[in-house]
Parts: structure tokens; sequence; C-alpha cells
């Protein structure tokens, strides 16, 4: 990733493997851990003959992980969240932290969610960045990559066999040293509906998704 000012902004390039390591520090409690697609290597007959381990490093205090997985889980929990059809289509009762991602032109869809022990992204893009959506109406980040992870993720909780925790994020060791209870902050009201009306317009249904097609 270049180090320039407007990397803010999404000025450059990652994959989703950089993202998956990227996240996987907020819910690892700041340690970043090297994302790995081979963890061992096994002759015919069980034997192990060479494992690998992810290396490892800090990246974040441990309040600071808690807090950045607190604000992702307000795009699946609070009104106008862009990533709500987990809970209200899905109808997921777990905690899930997310985040949508639309590039210029629509040329890139992307989606990130986080659990308390797995972490799984999706891409929606051609190779050719010529290739892409005239609209937000069917490009944007929640509209072609969520689907992927909502039905993704049914199969996951579906099967018992993988044993994924269905249980809340575990909170940090210290207490906070913020409130992060928002209702505090506005005498007890609920929480404020910051969406663009047109944004809302522009989310994906649980009607619009057909299961063969992915």
């Amino acid at each position: 990733m270049e180090a320039v000012p407007a990397v803010g902004f999404g000025s450059s390039d990652v994959s989703i493997y950089e993202l998956s390591g990227a996240y996987s520090t907020f819910v690892n409690k700041g340690i970043w851990t090297a994302p790995m697609m081979v963890t061992r290597i096994e002759d015919k007959n069980g034997n192990v003959l060479r494992e690998f381990t992810s290396q490892t490093r800090e990246a974040l205090s441990e309040e600071t992980a808690y807090l950045m997985t607190h604000m992702l889980r307000g795009a699946t929990e609070e009104q106008g969240g862009t990533s709500i059809i987990l809970k209200g289509g899905f109808k997921f009762p777990y905690e899930i932290g997310a985040k949508t991602g639309t590039t210029s032109n629509y040329s890139d869809a992307w989606f990130m969610g986080l659990t308390p022990d797995l972490v799984c992204g999706t891409w929606v893009g051609g190779e050719d960045r010529s290739i892409h959506f005239r609209t937000g109406a069917y490009g944007q980040g929640s509209r072609l990559a969520l689907p992927i992870y909502g039905l993704f993720m049914r199969k996951v909780y579906a099967d018992k066999s993988i044993g994924i925790n269905t249980g809340p994020f575990p909170k940090p060791t210290q207490p906070l040293s913020i409130e992060i209870d928002c209702s505090r902050y506005y005498n007890g009201a609920g929480a404020r509906d910051t969406i663009p009306y047109e944004q809302k317009l522009n989310q994906v249904e649980l009607d619009d998704l057909n299961e063969e097609d992915i």
C-alpha cells in the first residue's frame, strides 16, 4: 500500500488476501496474522512432512481493535446500515461486523464480513477495469458482493460440524476508556439514521437473490 495522503480515499489497490489479513486484526485483539493457504503437508500415510506457522505482530491495541469491531457491527445492526440485510433478510441472529466497498465507476464490488472466529471477503469485478455497471443500483458492494457472503454464511451456520462460534465478540480484558453507548450522548434517544435516502433505495432485497446463480 502506497504511503500517500490519498490512501484514506482508497487510492491503493489491495486484494482479498490482504484485506482478510487486515480485518482479522480486529477480531484477533489487535494482532495481525498473515493469511496462510497451506498449514501442513502430509504424505499418503498421514505423516506430517512439514508444518507452517503464520507470521504475527501487534498492530493495534486490544481496545482499538474491539472498537473497530464494534463500529463494523453497526453496518448490520443500526437503522440504515449498508449490511442490514444480514439481520433483516438472511435473519442471522448473531453478531456480525461488515464493510461494503465500491470502486470508481462501479468496477469493483467488495464485502468483508467478521464473526468472532471467521473473517470472509468477497469480490465481484472484471480483470479489465473497463468492465463495470452503469449505476449503483447494481454495481455497489451491498448488491453484488454482500449476497455471496450471506449465502455462504447460511451454509456455514447450518453445518454443525464446523462448530463456528455464534456468541458475541469477546470484550477487552481491561475496561474501555470511552463510552460506546451512543444513546448516552443523545439524552437516551435511539440511534439516528445518517444514511442518504437515495443510497437506501439501492440496498439489496432478499427477493432479488437466486442461490442457483451464485
